[in-house]
């Protein structure tokens, strides 16, 4: 049986139009270790995700996962949140299939809304074996259903069986011969009902989350030209924005700024429980716009960033990027991209600093010429979807990082490196390339999403300790 993620690497990698054959062949070199873990990661990339995971199997042949979620932001119809079904190529003569439907669209997984008290929803199921060479001859193989539930205050049946009584429904024996082509083979409903969690909650929301004012100061410091900075707080309260004068007057060319409404700002306020991204700019401040400004071929320049006050509000992304033209907001997708650095990994307590070099200057810039930051509240570093992340980590993300692999220079997937004990350290600068450390993190970050509550250190530590160990031997041996 093939498990999810060896799936996710496989689609990613079709997804994507590149092969990465060094990750399918460490997958399928851990092949029985990886599928302790596959009914969990059934339910990939459904951040902050409830919900029941099934798996349809057939003896002598293998199984196949399909899955419901309850998540924030998805629709009753076909959504982005749906994880359509897609024709892998596999190596085998026969593998099974396992989906459902939604508006007559196939689905490896069905994401709904989060139910409200009384609510419930139904769905319809079906397995399938799938010949792709040849016949495949079944004598009594046993098929059946196997399924984990996770979705507090719900009663869950499938084809009428209370689903807390059971984790398994027999469908009985196949004795038949089956030619080229996909044979249904079974069927299957379910219904999940929210009866209450005894506290008038509902399922799916997220805990009460008691974020803290705090202070962030960055410097933009450069060796010949003098710095400038710009305070960042999170307070709450009356809020207050100071604007820059907008020409060099008192302020050295160029300025750490707030983008914002077509203005910049010097300090910046929003309210505490204000989760939005902040859009900065190094902006060159001098004279009139379009005018020269020269620069000395041995300045050098890296923002330093001081936490000064309280502590950072969950994960907190610095990344640089090209924007659209007209929106500092938006990036440009296909523009080159640049490592991330996660803040809170250097910024724990008040007087910490976290030093972020930047790219060389060229020999001439523009007055009005600017380069785009964001600090940007993000899942995770490896949620690189188009734009500025959409909240999980999955197969697009895969996609997107597939077609970086081995990549040397600036990328957006370059997350993390190995130090000389052979340690991986993420979120404090790349090592210049996309290997086999950033493999090692996007593994990670995969399982943090996915893994079940209740998981046992074994079997979350089974994937990513291979991920990790077999790739950063690769990375600390100068391999690929």
């Amino acid at each position: 049986m093939k498990n999810p993620l060896e799936e996710l690497l496989v689609g990613a990698v079709k997804n994507a139009g590149k092969a990465v054959r060094g990750i399918g062949r460490f997958v399928r070199k851990h092949r029985r270790g990886l599928t302790t873990l596959a009914l969990p990661l059934a339910m990939a990339g459904k951040a902050d995700a409830e919900g029941l995971a099934m798996t349809y199997h057939v003896d002598g042949i293998g199984g196949s996962n399909c899955y419901v979620v309850f998540v924030a932001g998805a629709s009753r119809g076909l959504d982005d949140f749906d994880n359509i079904r897609e024709d892998i190529p596999r190596p085998d003569q026969a593998y099974i299939e396992a989906n459902g439907s939604v508006e007559g669209v196939e689905v490896k997984g069905v994401a709904n809304p989060p139910l409200k008290l009384g609510e419930s929803s139904s769905e319809s199921f079906n397995g399938s074996i799938k010949v792709q060479t040849g016949t495949v001859n079944l004598d009594k193989a046993s098929h059946y259903l196997t399924w984990s539930a996770d979705l507090p205050g719900c009663k869950v049946y499938i084809n009428g069986v209370d689903a807390g009584t059971t984790n398994r429904l027999d469908f009985g024996t196949l004795t038949e011969t089956l030619g080229e082509g996909e044979h249904p083979t079974a069927s299957w409903n379910t219904l999940v009902e929210y009866v209450g969690n005894g506290n008038g909650g509902e399922p799916n929301n997220p805990p009460v989350v008691v974020r803290k004012p705090h202070e962030i100061l960055i410097e933009d410091v450069h060796t010949f030209m003098g710095s400038s900075s710009l305070i960042l707080r999170a307070k709450e309260g009356t809020l207050q924005d100071v604007e820059h004068p907008g020409t060099a007057i008192g302020l050295p060319p160029p300025a750490i700024v707030v983008a914002k409404d077509g203005k910049y700002f010097t300090v910046h306020e929003k309210d505490v429980n204000d989760v939005g991204s902040v859009f900065l700019q190094e902006r060159w401040f001098s004279g009139y716009d379009g005018q020269n400004i020269n620069i000395n071929r041995k300045e050098t320049h890296n923002l330093r960033v001081h936490l000064t006050q309280g502590s950072l509000n969950g994960t907190t992304i610095f990344r640089e990027y090209i924007p659209l033209a007209g929106d500092a907001t938006n990036p440009y997708p296909d523009a080159e991209s640049f490592p991330p650095y996660q803040l809170e990994t250097g910024l724990k307590a008040p007087g910490d600093i976290m030093e972020i070099p930047l790219k060389a200057y060229p020999k001439k810039v523009l007055s009005g010429d600017a380069t785009n930051y964001g600090l940007l509240t993000q899942s995770s570093m490896a949620d690189t979807a188009p734009g500025l992340g959409d909240g999980r980590v999955d197969l697009r993300d895969f996609a997107r990082f597939a077609r970086d692999w081995r990549r040397v220079g600036n990328s957006q997937h370059d997350y993390a490196r190995v130090d000389p004990n052979g340690e991986m350290q993420a979120g404090i600068g790349g090592d210049g390339a996309v290997n086999g450390s950033d493999l090692g993190f996007f593994c990670d970050e995969y399982l943090r999403g996915t893994a079940p509550k209740g998981a046992t250190p074994k079997e979350l530590g089974n994937l990513a300790y291979w991920a990790h160990q077999e790739m950063m031997e690769k990375a600390t041996s100068g391999k690929k």
